[in-house]
């Protein structure tokens, strides 16, 4: 009986320093999960009912709070998956924007600084609006990771638009129109 005490106590010992020493809840959990039922009704004695394992020993409080942190973190992962999925998306519609050509010879141009290989004649290349090329696959892959140039950084979001404008001689002021005078130059 002694040691049915000692082993009770220690048991004690170990949720309460796991509850002081913060997140201890997947520790249990994990700890709850390892044990046998068998061991875990001989360990503790738990007389009512022996396969009970040891989880359920734990405060209804434990639980809760347990089941809480798994809920908020698969809501977390969803929204994060939700976001990603939506800014893959995003990216993909700028890439159409962006033009692909078979490279020449008579191209400005010899390597892809992102695999440092020389362009070959016929090979999908990929020209930013700052003018940098690089292999289409090589700078859509990174370009699904950080849209910017890997050359000289510039966000190429915010260059397409600047890009345009400029291939086209019009400046953002000529391309605001207000209601009133739709389809003429803005003024001010």
């Amino acid at each position: 009986m002694l040691e049915d005490q000692s082993g009770r106590s220690s048991l004690f010992s170990c949720v309460v320093f796991l509850l002081a020493m913060g997140n201890c809840l997947p520790v249990l959990f994990r700890m709850s999960r390892n044990l046998s039922t068998h061991d875990a009704s001989e360990r503790f004695g738990n007389q009512n009912n022996p396969k009970a394992p040891i989880f359920s020993m734990l405060s209804p409080y434990v639980n809760q709070l347990y089941a809480a942190n798994v809920a908020r973190q698969r809501a977390a992962a969803e929204e994060n998956k939700t976001r990603e999925d939506a800014q893959r998306q995003r990216v993909k519609g700028l890439l159409d924007q962006i033009p692909a050509d078979e490279f020449r010879s008579d191209m400005k141009g010899s390597e892809c600084a992102i695999c440092m290989v020389d362009f070959e004649p016929g090979e999908r290349v990929r020209f930013l609006p700052c003018m940098h090329s690089f292999h289409q696959t090589c700078v859509d892959d990174w370009l699904m990771r950080s849209f910017t140039c890997p050359s000289c950084l510039e966000p190429v979001d915010s260059t397409i638009l600047s890009s345009l404008t400029a291939h086209t001689q019009q400046s953002l002021q000529e391309l605001a129109c207000s209601p009133a005078t739709h389809g003429m130059p803005f003024t001010s």
